[in-house]
């Protein structure tokens, strides 16, 4: 039985209204379960208006399944697609989770082909419920492929990811314990360990590196770096941060050797990497998990500068839930120096990467490009401009300390026509926008609270 952690994000109006409004669905899964609350805008209401089930049934079913002595999941089957809808009482303590989780475990072998998603913790107000998370864990890490769906994706409240990672590995660390003198067939039956990372980032990782091999030529063979943010933020969201390339003041790994050994979920380099000499040269893979720098981690100019950019232009606190990376992913001490260190032109190395940016751009489909850098040729900005020339005229607000631009760019099966914005370079001027340009910013392009919220 695979395992699967889906983070879910939640509008501005449903975190202030601290009720559910939209179902976001999972074009995998054929069975969803929800509990039985109806009180108001809640998970299992949004999806009965997703799935075209009158209230009134599921309100009936809800407190049918809430009276039953004996609790058990109920089941609607829909059709047109084929799909059950599992309306679960309301469990309290660990012993009531852990009874409920395998009964629907069991149920869910009957009417579920693909996968079951548990919906139960994916808007949560107040504290992560960790008794009832952790026996529902424990039920899926215990659970024999026999016992239960093909897979399993867990909806979590993307607010409450670090506490949830935390519990997360607490829960394996007690079932490795418990069972160190069995071992497990991988292939057939993967512990809830190895499933961390199945399918979501071992296929996502592979994903980029088919792309590496197979279309950026050289560029794969030079020292430099893909990601600036870990493999959680890879998904759908409004922002793509992107500088111009890698500084090379260390050591860097080849491009693909960056790729293959990429393994971190969680993380921004903007926040949680050190850029010390010492740091990156000892660890040049930027896992830094044997040294002693986190003192040290987000203290440069320009993490600070990048940090107070996102913080000061978005809603966003948490700078791992933004996908960063660069426009060139081989490194060099310079844009002047490129060439000579490189043998390739910016726009030539630009070119050979461009089919792994539309990767990258497919996935996340941002509605805000925020470039580091907005020289006219040699510069994040300018490339990104550039890939927007089939536009008849480019409107673009100037100021000495930023500019934007609407884009519209081919992806090939889709064209997506973000906001991009250029700021000076971190690196050379730190942050520059004073509050009168922030505000600036906001009142003269009301596009960009609209396209923001």
């Amino acid at each position: 039985m695979d395992f699967r952690i889906r983070y879910v994000k939640h509008s501005l109006e449903e975190i202030e209204m601290g009720q559910v409004i939209f179902y976001q669905p999972d074009q995998d899964v054929d069975g969803v379960s929800a509990t039985s609350n109806v009180k108001g805008f809640t998970t299992l209401t949004a999806l009965a208006r997703a799935w075209g089930i009158p209230l009134d049934s599921v309100a009936t079913i809800a407190a049918h399944s809430n009276k039953l002595e004996d609790k058990q999941p109920w089941c609607m089957e829909l059709e047109n697609p084929r799909r059950s809808l599992y309306v679960v009482p309301r469990t309290q303590g660990s012993l009531q989770t852990r009874n409920m989780a395998r009964k629907l475990l069991r149920d869910a072998v009957l009417d579920c082909n693909n996968a079951l998603q548990l919906s139960h913790f994916n808007f949560i107000q107040g504290d992560l419920p960790e008794t009832e998370i952790s026996a529902v864990l424990e039920v899926i890490r215990d659970c024999a492929s026999k016992d239960g769906p093909p897979a399993v994706i867990i909806d979590i409240d993307v607010r409450k990811k670090s506490e949830f990672e935390r519990l997360y590995d607490r829960v394996l660390s007690e079932g490795d314990k418990a069972r160190s003198d069995l071992i497990h067939d991988e292939q057939k039956h993967p512990p809830l360990k190895a499933a961390r990372l199945i399918p979501e980032f071992i296929q996502q990782k592979q994903s980029v590196l088919d792309v590496v091999d197979s279309q950026l030529g050289v560029v794969s063979k030079k020292g430099g770096e893909v990601f600036s943010s870990g493999l959680s933020a890879l998904t759908k969201g409004e922002f793509y941060v992107l500088g111009l390339n890698p500084c090379s003041g260390g050591k860097y790994p080849t491009v693909r050797d960056h790729v293959a050994n990429w393994d971190l979920i969680d993380f921004s380099a903007f926040t949680h990497q050190s850029w010390h000499p010492e740091d990156w040269n000892r660890d040049c893979y930027e896992l830094q998990e044997t040294i002693d720098c986190k003192k040290r981690w987000g203290i440069t100019r320009h993490q600070r500068a990048v940090v107070k950019l996102i913080t000061s232009l978005t809603d966003v606190s948490d700078m791992r839930t933004i996908f960063a990376t660069n426009a060139i992913f081989a490194a060099s001490k310079s844009a002047e120096s490129f060439r000579a260190q490189t043998g390739l032109g910016l726009n030539q190395a630009f070119e050979l990467c461009w089919p792994l940016h539309k990767h990258f751009l497919n996935i996340v489909r941002p509605k805000v490009i925020i470039c580091l850098g907005l020289g006219e040729f040699d510069s994040s900005y300018a490339l990104i401009r550039a890939k927007s020339r089939a536009v008849k005229a480019i409107k673009e607000l100037k100021t000495d300390k930023w500019k934007c631009h609407y884009a519209d760019i081919n992806l090939g099966t889709v064209r997506i026509t973000p906001l991009v914005i250029g700021v000076k370079h971190p690196s050379r001027f730190g942050y520059q926008l004073k509050e009168s340009d922030e505000n600036d910013m906001r009142s003269r392009m009301p596009f960009l609270g609209k396209r923001l919220s």
